[in-house]
């Protein structure tokens, strides 16, 4: 589709295009893609029948751009659903009304930068195992640690090794290269699992409770599953020990027994 401005003239019976020169005025036309022509809009000078092109064809750029953006009632939920998923991968809210282009841009640059760095560290942890070159921090972890022990007889005679595990936990120490990235990956693992663990933990009670299971009001089943759920406050400064089933083992027991607590 395209448009064109034309001189016009009444000739007593029917409106014709003509010259300039002996225009009466100027019509807009627009052709479409069979070649057809279309009068638009007459005006007295050529000068605004030009303008007004200018207008009509500022208009189809315009309605050209806003129609790459548009889509299907379907497909805009399948991209709300898509940057709500985005959202929470990066760490913000599905539905937080506050995230920037911006951040999301920093937080995917700060994931590329945890790869490099978990990269660089597992290159390194590869190159401890290389046997083909013994490292000086192993040799000597080795020679400070091993206490030899030696036999004999008529054959001959034999050394060995006494403390062998104390030689090897030195040498891997000795070689074992810093991981910071690593090891706050495996930390950040940690602590989702032990939260998801503590969610699933809550809606196991909540279920049973519903189910019957557990025959209790629903104050008590509110405040021991808020209870269960407050735990992940807890989960930063808690003791290793803390997340073994030892003390839990303890009290049902007790509670079996029919003791008092």
């Amino acid at each position: 589709m395209s448009y064109y401005v034309s001189g016009c003239k009444d000739n007593g019976s029917e409106t014709v295009t003509c010259d300039d020169s002996e225009a009466q005025f100027w019509t807009l036309y627009v052709r479409d893609d069979a070649g057809l022509s279309q009068g638009i809009i007459d005006l007295a000078f050529r000068e605004d029948a030009e303008a007004a092109m200018a207008v009509y064809v500022e208009r189809d750029a315009l309605n050209e751009t806003l129609s790459r953006y548009s889509m299907s009632p379907a497909w805009a939920d399948q991209r709300q659903n898509e940057s709500k998923y985005v959202r929470e991968v990066l760490g913000f809210g599905a539905d937080a009304d506050d995230v920037s282009p911006k951040d999301l841009v920093d937080a995917i640059a700060a994931l590329q930068e945890q790869v490099r760095a978990l990269a660089a560290e597992n290159v390194a942890l590869k190159s401890v195992f290389n046997t083909e070159e013994i490292s000086e921090e192993a040799v000597e972890a080795f020679t400070e640690t091993a206490i030899m022990d030696h036999d004999w007889d008529d054959t001959g005679s034999w050394s060995w090794v006494d403390n062998d595990s104390d030689v090897i936990r030195a040498v891997l120490a000795a070689i074992k290269p810093e991981t910071p990235a690593t090891d706050a990956a495996i930390r950040e693992i940690v602590e989702t699992s032990r939260a998801e663990g503590i969610h699933f933990a809550a809606n196991r009670i909540l279920a049973a409770w519903e189910s019957g299971f557990i025959n209790d009001t629903p104050a008590m089943a509110y405040d021991i599953s808020g209870a269960v759920l407050s735990a992940i406050e807890f989960l930063p400064n808690a003791d290793e020990a803390e997340f073994k089933r030892d003390y839990a083992d303890e009290v049902r027991a007790r509670i079996r027994a029919g003791e008092v607590l």
